[in-house]
């Protein structure tokens, strides 16, 4: 091995720096801990629960009416529901066959033997039709009810006054 040592310089790391005075530190009294009254605390509690007591109560309250006007409502669908059956029910007995030759006799109508058509699209008339007579011994015609005849024809229109306006 080498006799030779490495000779180590001095360099600014190897330099003891100065040591900072020492600070002396003492023992602080614990600090007391601020005791809030419990009394609000209680109270900010029972409030609460009031307050979510309340919210129930209001909201249970308003679910019980709507499940009586559901009723109600329900009750009102079942009458008009048979309403209507009854309605569908007549309107079938009168749109029957039986019925409507009953009602067209009553009105003095009479059977055709040998019926006239017209075709639309170019106005042929198809089939010839005969007169024939009532049981009444009359001529069939037609007889518009009053409450179909156009009122507004049958009443003047009024004079517009060039002046008036």
């Amino acid at each position: 091995m080498s006799a030779v040592r490495a000779v180590r310089t001095p360099s600014a790391m190897d330099v003891p720096s100065p040591v900072p005075a020492r600070v002396r530190l003492r023992l602080v009294a614990p600090l007391a801990p601020e005791r809030v009254g419990r009394g609000a605390f209680t109270m900010l509690a029972v409030g609460v629960l009031a307050l979510g007591l309340l919210a129930i109560l209001v909201v249970n309250t308003t679910v019980a009416q709507g499940g009586f006007a559901l009723v109600e409502l329900r009750t009102e669908q079942a009458k008009l529901a048979e309403q209507r059956q009854a309605l569908e029910a007549s309107i079938a007995l009168a749109a029957a066959p039986a019925s409507l030759e009953a009602s067209a006799i009553a009105l003095g109508m009479v059977r055709m033997k040998s019926p006239a058509f017209l075709r639309v699209s170019d106005g042929e008339v198809l089939g010839k039709a005969a007169v024939i007579k009532s049981r009444r011994g009359e001529s069939p015609r037609a007889v518009l009810p009053e409450a179909t005849a156009p009122q507004a024809a049958s009443q003047p229109a009024p004079a517009i006054d060039a002046d008036a306006g």
